[in-house]
């Protein structure tokens, strides 16, 4: 069923998404900054290689040995304020301490930064390696100097974007993922409600589940995908219901 969602609540669950979201960006600089320097290091190892072996030196040696701890600590720094607000909304009351709550979201950081790894590693070295053919068929000899030079601006260029997506997505599926460990962990029956960010390329498919209630156990159907709340990856949802989604989710005690 649907059910209205007041102004209040909107613009409540509005602030939790950019409060999270302002906490997040440092992230965003200090990622931009690691890989920058990764590219730099690659770059310069591919120098002692011809040209032609450059995107097997690309795909070997351009490794993110930080992103573990860097998806542990965004998560930590997002998900226990998050923790913290959905307590209160549903008791009424202060939340104490969050440490009962840092396990669980540790635990689940550490999970999503395993199955996360790969993909967003594999993106990072497919952008390079995207730059490196688009300047090596142009055939124009410019000396390795010159041409390191321009794939480095090149991948300057298209890794803000890319850094911008990556940390959206996370801090808002750690935002998700929190705010239903919180829920669960007060041993109170309630229910859930979509809700959009009002955002003005909200998705269709979210656009019609809007306001929608369904029982705490049971998932919103979003397009062709189950989620149990926005940014769920646990059913197996499509990443184009998750990528760069604003949504939230109201839990009410029953």
């Amino acid at each position: 069923m649907k059910r209205r969602i007041s102004p209040q609540m909107r613009r409540h669950q509005d602030y939790l998404r950019r409060k999270a979201l302002t906490t997040a960006k440092a992230y965003g600089a200090r990622l931009m900054k690691q890989r920058a320097s990764q590219v730099r290091s690659v770059l310069l190892r591919c120098r002692d290689y011809p040209e032609n072996e450059w995107e097997g030196v690309i795909m070997t040696q351009l490794q993110e040995p930080y992103l573990y701890e860097w998806y542990r600590q965004l998560y930590l720094d997002t998900g226990l304020p998050q923790i913290r607000s959905t307590v209160r909304d549903m008791n009424k009351a202060k939340a104490e301490g969050a440490g009962i709550w840092e396990g669980t979201v540790d635990a689940y950081a550490r999970t999503r930064a395993g199955e996360a790894i790969v993909s967003v590693s594999g993106t990072f070295r497919d952008s390079l390696i995207e730059i490196l053919r688009r300047e090596l068929a142009d055939g124009e000899d410019v000396g390795i100097e010159a041409l390191t030079q321009r794939i480095y601006s090149q991948y300057r260029s298209i890794q803000e974007w890319e850094v911008r997506r990556i940390v959206q997505t996370e801090t808002l599926i750690s935002v998700g993922k929190a705010g239903d460990a919180a829920a669960r962990s007060l041993n109170v029956n309630f229910t859930k409600q979509w809700c959009t960010s009002g955002l003005i390329n909200t998705r269709d498919t979210h656009l019609a589940v809007d306001g929608v209630v369904v029982d705490q156990e049971e998932p919103f159907r979003v397009g062709d995908s189950l989620l149990m709340y926005p940014h769920d990856t646990g059913l197996g949802a499509s990443a184009s219901e998750i990528i760069n989604c604003a949504c939230s989710c109201i839990r009410l005690p029953k």
